[in-house]
């Protein structure tokens, strides 16, 4: 699919708004790039023929399949570059950035005296989203970790909700570990991501090119000494 501009996004009631600007069909190139616990980011490049060329700003959304299996998913553009020879490039982050922009209360507690909530990921989740945030929450969390344990980060004093899943000392992957799944603003902390299902990589049978590179470039090959003699 080509990839699809928005004006902005957001979720209401359990339901997505937006405003559709507009497809982007002279894409010269797509990448989405998905780090396991890290960052979920994409990026093109297109020429000012595209129909929307003059739509791509930073802050819309675009929304783009990021593989055969799961939904679209929409990335905040946040970098915008336009060059001489008519390419627009574009550099965006998954809607999960959104995360930073949402913050917990705190309760002025203070950091010999914390407060600690004990509970599963999920009952963290529901603690920090029912009794320390103020407004409403657009994402939506589910975990399979049973492990019970302490939690403090964001109640003694505010912190962001980014931070708080995985961005900081004391966040749920320190606490509770496990691999983050993205949907959108639905949030799933798996005990283990995928299955592992042994398969062999075999050439000429399911991939079709491999390439091997070799380089000194960085190696020392020889040690040259040298001294500094002064004569009186």
């Amino acid at each position: 699919m080509f990839p699809k501009l928005y004006d902005e996004v957001q979720k209401t009631g359990g339901q997505f708004t937006y405003r559709y600007l507009g497809t982007l069909t002279n894409c010269l190139k797509c990448e989405v790039t998905e780090v396991r616990n890290g960052a979920y980011t994409f990026s093109l490049e297109t020429t000012v023929n595209d129909d929307c060329a003059d739509l791509i700003l930073s802050q819309r959304m675009i929304g783009v399949k990021p593989n055969p299996t799961d939904n679209m998913q929409f990335f905040e553009i946040q970098k915008t570059e336009r060059t001489l020879d008519g390419i627009i490039k574009a550099e965006a982050k998954h809607i999960k950035c959104l995360c930073f922009a949402i913050c917990t209360n705190g309760d002025g507690a203070t950091p010999e005296d914390p407060i600690i909530f004990r509970g599963t990921a999920q009952q963290t989740w529901n603690e920090l989203v029912n009794n320390n945030i103020s407004g409403t929450v657009p994402f939506s969390f589910t975990s399979n970790i049973g492990t019970v344990a302490d939690f403090k980060l964001g109640l003694t004093i505010s912190e962001t909700l980014g931070n708080i899943l995985g961005g900081k000392e004391g966040s749920f992957l320190d606490i509770y570990g496990g691999e983050y799944k993205w949907d959108n603003f639905n949030i799933y902390l798996y005990a283990s991501r995928g299955v592992s299902r042994h398969y062999k990589i075999k050439y000429g049978q399911n991939i079709s090119d491999a390439s091997q590179t070799e380089s000194c470039e960085n190696v020392y090959s020889h040690i040259l000494p040298y001294a500094w003699i002064s004569t009186p």
